[in-house]
């Protein structure tokens, strides 16, 4: 996404239109006459401010032309005056606008900044240990602050997808019944072949503390990623139900301190 706020584009407007407006009372008062250093340096400040707003925002015209100024701006002074001058930037102020006039922008609350473009929007934890969360967890927040809930509960279901993957790889699981890798099975072939194997070690006389520690995580880990499965992720994949910012951000809790624990208990990913 491109990030820009009004202010940026408001100013290099403003900053465009006076340099314009500065030029157009020189070449009232002497239209032929000469441009100094001291004018084009002028000039490039602005375009510099203006330039900013332009690769920001892709105007493909507005480069051109700014290009074609910056490039012609030492030999202002050969060959121009004022009046000259005054017209170049009258033009390139008015496609500038013209161009800026042409686009639509996407506002953004200044509550919902929260949400936008953040790498780290479950923690730095997470962002550390869960690399291949980081677009799907990024995409959740710009869903939020674009008020689209459905496609952020459809990346928060993904996101616990990689929870998933990561449980079973760091409890030995390496393919699930049907003989696929976990990278290509269902979430219902993953979820029994993660207790499948529970179930195995629960027929063991002999485990130690951690084992039975590490088997009670798993288990409520696995009560957790059904209720996901049940309530959330097969509705919205299976297009059952549609949601509200109050469902989006209730899930929102629930997933980021789901993945949160399997880190804190030294589970991560590629």
């Amino acid at each position: 996404m491109i990030q820009i706020i009004c202010q940026e584009i408001l100013l290099a407007s403003d900053y465009m239109t006076n340099v314009t407006n500065l030029f157009k009372g020189y070449s009232k008062e002497n239209p032929s006459g000469a441009i100094l250093n001291g004018h084009c340096r002028t000039i490039s400040r602005v375009l510099g401010k203006v330039e900013s707003v332009i690769t920001k925002l892709e105007l493909a015209d507005s480069r051109k032309k700014i290009e074609k100024i910056k490039a012609d701006l030492e030999l202002y002074p050969h060959g121009h005056n004022l009046s000259n001058v005054y017209t170049i930037l009258q033009e390139f102020n008015f496609s500038f606008t013209s161009e800026l006039m042409r686009i639509n922008f996407l506002f953004t609350p200044e509550e919902k900044l929260k949400y936008f473009e953040q790498e780290s929007l479950f923690g730095d934890a997470v962002f550390e240990k869960f690399p291949s969360a980081r677009i799907d967890i990024k995409a959740i927040g710009n869903c939020l602050a674009a008020d689209l809930y459905d496609a952020a509960i459809f990346h928060l279901m993904r996101t616990v997808e990689h929870g998933l993957r990561a449980i079973a790889v760091e409890y030995g699981v390496k393919k699930v019944k049907s003989g696929k890798a976990i990278t290509e099975a269902t979430w219902g072939d993953i979820i029994q072949a993660i207790q499948d194997r529970l179930n195995k070690l629960k027929t063991k006389r002999r485990q130690t503390k951690r084992q039975k520690d590490d088997a009670d995580f798993y288990r409520y880990c696995l009560i957790e990623c059904k209720l996901f499965k049940d309530h959330w992720r097969d509705d919205v994949m299976h297009t059952k139900a549609n949601y509200n910012e109050q469902d989006a951000l209730r899930l929102l809790g629930h997933v980021r301190d789901f993945i949160n624990r399997l880190v804190k208990h030294g589970i991560k990913t590629q």
